[in-house]
């Protein structure tokens, strides 16, 4: 059976995503269901189902007549569900919508990267009218706004539906992409033993502060993005992310979590193989790096002084001033959807410096640790 790239995906209007989400997870469970039961071949050639789930998922199925994937197990099943989370966020009816109008910016290849959603790029960056003054999304900023259930609406009906087809595309993309990873973790799965059955996405608080995170690091130009299932599950990677000079094709990994108790966060990290070739984003690493010896090529006097003054107190050790941290940034979720930047927006602009900063630092410094690994220098 072979794939069948040429079969674009369906033509959906705006309001009608949150009624396709759920024919296309439907479909999906279809696919599954005659597999399990042994008569996929049969469904792949059921144009119904492959109208609604395009070519990249279709061929995602096809491979699994091609490879012994082996009998179907709960985990599968469970996992299938949990994928279509990251879905739902593209596709549901968002809470908030902004009304904007498409701008011309100049292109770049961060911003080409970014998407690559297939088709034509008819437009790159949106403009809003706020009493402050416009706000500019680029397109990847728009999209990443629906993770926080807020919408654009463009005002040219054109560029209004190529937008929501490029969000279809993403999300098929997405969905294609983790049913080829799914399998590699199955296949990683059926030669262990484990006692309980493994989480194959975050849990929602993690992936609100890992968007969070990326919606910091890409608010200046797009630099970070998720990792993929495979580097999440097996890697203990959640973003990729590149800077300038880093020259490293799919971008230095990155561990973020939220933890900031130092037993804690040992044990954690504990469990990452070469943990010294990551970037470890957390609230009590951005602390020990801006009180350590490098503080000062991270904010220089002025901006540090803008810092202190945007927490409730001046932290006097490590503890309170990750603790101070992290409580900024949790505090961003209490926005609303009021702007449509989304949280980001409301973290202290020097809070949002220091973690560019030290994530480009910290990207670089564990690049070349890898790189003298490779050379056997280590």
């Amino acid at each position: 059976m072979s794939a069948h790239p040429e079969i674009d995906p369906p033509a959906v209007a705006r309001w009608e995503l949150p009624q396709y989400y759920r024919r296309l997870k439907a479909a999906v469970l279809a696919f599954e269901g005659a597999w399990e039961e042994w008569r996929l071949e049969a469904a792949l050639t059921d144009p119904d189902l492959a109208g609604v789930v395009g070519g990249r998922v279709l061929g995602s199925y096809a491979r699994l007549l091609q490879v012994d994937a082996g009998a179907p197990s709960p985990f599968r099943r469970n996992s299938i569900h949990a994928l279509f989370e990251p879905l739902k966020e593209l596709l549901e009816e968002p809470h908030r919508v902004f009304s904007a109008r498409g701008v011309a910016v100049e292109p770049s290849p961060q911003d080409s990267r970014a998407l690559r959603p297939g088709g034509s790029v008819r437009l790159r960056a949106v403009e809003l009218d706020f009493p402050e003054g416009p706000v500019v999304l680029r397109l990847h900023q728009v999209v990443s706004t629906r993770f926080w259930n807020i919408g654009i609406e463009l005002e040219d009906p054109e560029d209004d539906a190529w937008l929501t087809a490029t969000l279809v595309r993403l999300a098929l993309r997405r969905l294609a992409a983790d049913l080829n990873g799914l399998r590699v973790i199955e296949a990683w799965l059926a030669r262990r033993r484990l006692h309980t059955e493994p989480r194959i996405v975050p849990d929602p608080r993690g992936r609100r502060f890992e968007q969070l995170m990326i919606d910091i690091l890409n608010e200046e130009r797009y630099s970070a993005r998720r990792a993929s299932l495979v580097e999440d599950f097996l890697e203990k990677t959640d973003l990729r992310v590149h800077v300038d000079g880093l020259d490293r094709r799919k971008g230095a990994r990155v561990q973020v979590t939220q933890t900031t108790h130092p037993g804690q966060l040992e044990k954690k990290l504990s469990r990452i193989r070469r943990v010294r070739e990551f970037v470890i984003l957390t609230p009590r690493t951005l602390a020990e790096a801006l009180t350590g010896g490098e503080g000062e090529e991270l904010l220089n006097r002025g901006e540090l002084k803008d810092l202190w003054g945007c927490l409730e107190y001046t932290p006097a050790t490590v503890d309170d001033l990750s603790r101070l941290i992290k409580e900024r940034f949790l505090a961003s979720y209490r926005t609303d959807g009021h702007d449509p930047r989304g949280p980001a927006a409301s973290v202290p602009e020097p809070l949002r410096l220091l973690v560019r900063r030290f994530v480009r630092r910290d990207a670089l410094r564990s690049t070349r640790r890898l790189r003298r690994r490779e050379s056997g220098r280590l």
